[in-house]
């Protein structure tokens, strides 16, 4: 279900808060958040609001909500929200609507891809169910490694980066059908040996309710 940010905002340095939100939005959409509402012209039915502006942020998730708040690039944006703005900053749940007709689009891949590159695993599980599933490329079985569930999914991202801390997924390619679709790539990085690898793989999605239930990964070999 997905996760809501609400901030009921005071300003009274307007520049300085110009600055923060012109920060503060890249990093929304790293943990899969939009601004849903943004504005100061609120129109009081009953009751009294002490703050003058609105603004609730959409998250995949409640988690991800969460972790956009906790991490720790947002910590010096929220010490200067601080300053130029008293706040009152609660989270809530949304409630379970029926699944969306197309859970995903390009602009959600590319941004799941970027976090990729960033080697930022809570952005990455950010975009994905709670139950999700990382099929890795390598691995003993025919599907090579399989993690299922949040934390082995995060064990299993986690174990990519230390085997390759310098991996990039370069020049990303999506295209989507319904709950499907598939990420191409060319794989960068330098193997443990020191040897270079540059080859061409992809993703193939499973998709659900606007996450990524399964990452199924390819990638060649060279001989």
């Amino acid at each position: 279900m997905k996760g809501y940010l609400i901030a009921n905002l005071d300003v009274h340095d307007q520049p300085a808060f110009d600055a923060y939100r012109e920060q503060v939005l890249p990093l929304i959409a790293r943990f899969g958040g939009r601004n849903l509402v943004r504005g100061s012209d609120l129109v009081v039915l009953e009751g009294e609001l002490p703050l003058d502006s609105l603004v609730i942020l959409e998250f995949p998730n409640l988690q991800s909500a969460q972790a956009f708040y906790d991490s720790p690039d947002y910590q010096p944006l929220k010490d200067l929200r601080l300053q130029c703005a008293v706040s009152d900053v609660l989270l809530v749940e949304g409630v379970q609507g029926p699944p969306a007709e197309l859970p995903v689009g390009p602009a959600f891949l590319d941004a799941f891809a970027a976090a990729w590159n960033r080697h930022d695993t809570d952005a990455i599980l950010a975009m994905m169910t709670d139950d999700c599933v990382f099929e890795a490329s390598r691995g003993p079985e025919a599907k090579g490694t399989v993690y299922v569930g949040r934390d082995e999914v995060r064990r299993g991202i986690q174990e990519v980066f230390a085997a390759f801390p310098d991996a990039a997924w370069t020049e990303p390619r999506h295209f989507i059908a319904g709950d499907r679709g598939v990420s191409e790539w060319t794989f960068t990085a330098t193997a443990p040996d020191g040897t270079r690898i540059a080859v061409e793989g992809c993703d193939v999605f499973t998709f659900r309710n606007g996450l990524i239930a399964v990452k199924n990964s390819y990638r060649k070999q060279r001989i």
